[in-house]
């Protein structure tokens, strides 16, 4: 994907319409009282840009300032939270929530668990899940929609960490992964999925 990566959405109306270019700086979980409160859910996932990299294409959101130098971007018409705006690792930022993305799939987020024996080498539990719509295009019998699976990847890896107490660390790995199918569904062309 890369920097040339365009992910559209908007709110629930169409009022209120967004591009972000690039790959996001993070895509994560809140459940700080002000997301929990701004959204009325226990948890919120969003994917993080940078502020520049964010531009609304139609309408424009309305900011309610919910704490110094964080607003909240919603729709004016039909009330859809959907940015949170401030400052993040020293520059300006905007977390979208991934719920209001014309294809929210595309991002996930992981859970990392690293666990150091010394100061230089660590294990790290990456979890993950990925969703996949399989398709074939073009055949002799047009377009198939094959189905979508679920997996999750989990990876474990071991770490050698150079410069374990520097700022910047960098490290050498090996990893091993195994891959389980969480869910799968027929598409319009398959009916079953084994």
């Amino acid at each position: 994907m890369g920097e040339d990566r365009i992910s559209e959405g908007g709110c629930m109306c169409g009022a209120v319409r967004y591009e972000a270019v690039g790959e996001p700086l993070t895509v994560g979980h809140c459940h700080c009282h002000s997301c929990r409160r701004h959204t009325g859910a226990p948890v919120v996932t969003v994917v993080m840009f940078e502020q520049d990299r964010v531009k609304f294409t139609k309408g424009d959101r309305k900011i309610y300032n919910s704490s110094t130098g964080v607003g909240r971007g919603f729709c004016d018409q039909c009330g859809t939270p959907l940015t949170w705006e401030g400052k993040a690792e020293g520059r300006l930022a905007f977390s979208i929530h991934i719920s209001t993305l014309d294809n929210p799939d595309d991002y996930v987020p992981e859970l990392d668990f690293t666990y150091f024996f010394t100061k230089n080498i660590a294990a790290e539990l990456i979890l993950a899940t990925t969703k996949h719509t399989v398709e074939i295009k073009n055949s002799t019998s047009g377009d198939l929609d094959l189905g979508t699976v679920r997996l999750i990847p989990p990876v474990l890896t071991l770490q050698y960490h150079f410069f374990p107490d520097s700022k910047f660390s960098p490290y050498v790995g090996a990893g091993i992964n195994y891959v389980i199918v969480a869910n799968k569904s027929t598409g319009r062309s398959v009916t079953d999925v084994s």
